[in-house]
């Protein structure tokens, strides 16, 4: 998967439980300045047309990402990592997987935003997404969004990436 050399057999990927959702939050809180609060991030587990995986590591949730489906559209809602646990692959391991995830259910593109300026763009575009546009004051604090969609038709989940 996309976990560093060494560290591989120590992440592992699932689907979440609603035992994780304390972990979720705080990794929600140690990576935002505006966390999603604990009930949305509950429901998101609950939610049927959605995707939630966890990474962990002994146990321990250290990183999450959740998308929506809708018709043949994946939408990558969050993604994090424990910061601890950042610059080891554990965020590529968790797109691969929500990739994979979304084919499965025969999504054609995935779809997601981030806030202009976020050093997360970079990691999308390695990823193979594209910028599409923009979305003026997306975000709460007036920030702009950018938008980014992946072909999923075109992709393959190889060493390309990252």
């Amino acid at each position: 998967m996309g976990v560093e050399k060494g560290r591989m057999n120590e992440v592992k990927f699932r689907n979440t439980e609603l035992a994780d959702l304390p972990h979720v939050v705080e990794i929600e809180r140690a990576s935002f300045e505006d966390p999603y609060p604990p009930e949305y991030l509950d429901m998101l587990m609950r939610f049927s047309q959605g995707i939630f995986i966890i990474a962990e590591r002994d146990g321990i949730a250290i990183g999450y990402a959740v998308a929506s489906t809708r018709e043949r559209t994946g939408h990558v809602l969050s993604i994090a990592v424990n910061p601890k646990e950042r610059g080891r692959g554990v965020g590529k391991g968790l797109m691969e997987r929500m990739i994979e995830e979304l084919k499965a259910r025969e999504a054609s593109k995935i779809v997601l935003e981030s806030k202009k300026g976020n050093p997360a763009i970079k990691f999308y575009l390695s990823l193979g997404f594209r910028q599409v546009g923009t979305m003026p004051a997306y975000y709460d604090d007036g920030s702009e969004a950018i938008l980014m969609e992946l072909d999923l038709t075109k992709t393959r989940l190889d060493s390309t990436y990252g």
